[in-house]
């Protein structure tokens, strides 16, 4: 039968590659880019502990591999986060959107007042699932259809 073995961690070498990347040169510094006390990462040195939560957090916020930061082994790259939406795939949603409660609720017959009032309440719900959901038209008119039966 094998295990799996967990090495101990090297602290001092997990916190000097941290301010190596960063470009951080003291710990004041590291402390206080990973949104911890100013004296944090000195006493997690002292006790030989590392604060994995906020190292952890960071580094997947910013996209760093996170078996270069423990062990030093890695890529050494940097992996792109999601790009930030753009007007266009705004412009994109809100066309899908729109073309969605044509078919789905301009054709029923309700009130002029009632289907504004419907339109307007579903239109940010939509649109939001289109980013969701990778701009996949047919679950977003699944959603409308099955918001529009209970409404």
């Amino acid at each position: 039968m094998v295990f799996d073995k967990v090495d101990l961690i090297d602290t001092e070498a997990v916190i000097e590659r941290l301010k190596v990347k960063l470009n951080i040169h003291s710990n004041r510094q590291l402390s206080s880019e990973l949104g911890m006390s100013i004296n944090a990462i000195a006493q997690s040195k002292a006790k030989n502990t590392l604060p994995y939560g906020p190292i952890v957090e960071y580094c997947v916020d910013k996209g760093y591999d996170l078996n270069e930061v423990f062990t030093g082994i890695g890529t050494g790259s940097i992996v792109q986060k999601a790009a930030a939406p753009t007007s266009d795939d705004a412009l994109r949603a809100l066309d899908m959107v729109e073309k969605i409660l044509e078919r789905e609720l301009y054709s029923r017959n309700l009130p002029a007042d009632r289907l504004l009032t419907v339109a307007n309440k579903l239109r940010p719900v939509l649109i939001k699932a289109c980013f969701e959901n990778d701009f996949c038209e047919p679950l977003v008119e699944t959603m409308a259809k099955g918001a529009l039966t209970l409404a």
